[in-house]
């Protein structure tokens, strides 16, 4: 598992850079745990962040946009949701047209 510890002050940039770096290198999202301040160690530690990958990981500015307002919702899942968004939103661009369809 691969934790990324969120910081307190411009989560959303730390989330987007490292998605982008974890959707280059393929990692699915059932790999990794979306921390924040507060939040307790893994009891087994966890993986770092692997580097960049060859996948080129895209955003649209309309998804980066809704990903931030969703960045200051309260609930826990958002940062692992929004990154199944972007995971599926480069294998299917037209993800925005149909967003509940799996």
């Amino acid at each position: 598992m691969i934790r990324v510890d969120l910081p307190r002050f411009d989560r959303f940039d730390a989330w987007r850079d490292a998605a982008r770096r974890l959707a280059g290198a393929g990692i699915a999202g059932e790999h990794i745990q979306w921390a924040q301040e507060g939040m307790q160690a893994d009891l087994f530690g966890a993986e770092p962040i692997p580097p960049s990958g060859s996948i080129e990981v895209l955003a649209s500015h309309d998804f980066l946009s809704l990903a931030k307002t969703v960045g200051f919702h309260s609930d826990s899942e958002r940062w692992a949701l929004l990154y199944q968004a972007l995971v599926r939103f480069q294998h299917n661009r037209d993800f925005w047209a149909t967003p509940l369809i799996r």
